[in-house]
């Protein structure tokens, strides 16, 4: 199964969260490397690549902007309980998603395979466990 989200829905959703929005926008890269775009002049976007997706656990590599641009943007992600548990290892993000009890209960159901975007979208790849 191949579920897809539009990067505008995402943003949206990300952003309902918060308290103050977000100045950032998406743009697809390539199919794995996602480009978070700010809306504010003479910043440095950010490149971040899906470099493996491991059952619950998703690599990220960080393959532009500053490891701690990018620390502070999936922190503030964790603290809205959009993953439970963030890593870092040199340029890496690693996501635990299994931490967070709502996807904890997800997981139980699909084994995650790939996350992937296209010109507008994420896709999430995934097969249901029987």
């Amino acid at each position: 199964m191949n579920p897809r989200g539009s990067f505008t829905e995402i943003m949206g959703l990300i952003n309902s969260k918060l308290p103050i929005p977000l100045p950032l926008s998406f743009a697809c890269k390539d199919s794995h490397t996602l480009q978070l775009k700010k809306r504010i002049p003479l910043t440095r976007d950010i490149e971040v690549e899906v470099e493996h997706v491991d059952d619950s656990i998703v690599y990220l590599n960080m393959k532009s902007g500053t490891i701690e641009k990018a620390l502070e943007i999936a922190k503030r992600f964790a603290s809205l309980q959009c993953f439970a548990m963030v890593e870092t290892r040199n340029n890496r993000i690693i996501l635990h998603l299994d931490r967070n009890p709502k996807f904890a209960k997800i997981l139980k159901r699909i084994t995650l395979q790939d996350i992937s975007f296209t010109d507008n979208s994420a896709v999430v790849k995934f097969t249901p466990n029987i």
